[in-house]
């Protein structure tokens, strides 16, 4: 007769979940499929029946070793604009030259692209062929402009409103 013992993986999750506190481990246990939730509760039993404490520094090591999410970048964030937000970039785009405008809203499928173009009096995507780093620059200066209310001016000079001359000015340093 050969014992079938779990393999140290399935150990090893035990007593991660040993560590868990009770709602947290109950919350798991019933996420898992039946047979892998059978297998985890006679592992905790037998963790119970050998008066093994619950290691909680077993859990913080577990969330130091995890990886940290990538910092969202300005085009994420605008990705995710609220409705009230679409309405300022609205405001804040309406001075630009339509070019800046058709480039930004052809840097990707924006949620709101249609809902802006057709505001903005139809104007038209264009696939972006500017570098990586202006389209990242572009992205950062409205995403900035955007939280800090956009502070709309009239457009002054020759048909640059206030984002293109922020950027062109961020340019030459």
């Amino acid at each position: 007769m050969t014992l079938a013992l779990p393999a140290a993986s399935h150990r090893r999750a035990a007593l991660l979940v040993h560590a868990l506190p009770k709602p947290d481990r109950e919350w798991l246990l019933d996420s898992l499929a039946p047979r892998d939730r059978v297998e985890m509760e006679g592992l905790l039993d037998e963790l119970r029946e050998l008066d093994i404490p619950p290691d909680h520094a077993l859990l913080k090591d577990v969330v130091e070793a995890a990886p940290q999410p990538a910092a969202m970048g300005a085009a994420d964030r605008l990705e995710r604009l609220s409705p009230s937000q679409v309405r300022l970039l609205v405001e804040v785009l309406r001075p630009e030259p339509a070019r800046l405008v058709s480039t930004l809203l052809g840097l990707r499928a924006w949620p709101w692209r249609n809902e802006v173009a057709l505001a903005l009096g139809g104007v038209e995507a264009s696939a972006s062929t500017q570098a990586p780093a202006l389209q990242q620059a572009l992205c950062e200066v409205l995403w900035r402009r955007l939280q800090t209310g956009g502070e709309v001016k009239p457009a002054g000079g020759r048909g640059w409103g206030p984002l293109s001359r922020l950027l062109w000015k961020g340019m030459r340093r």
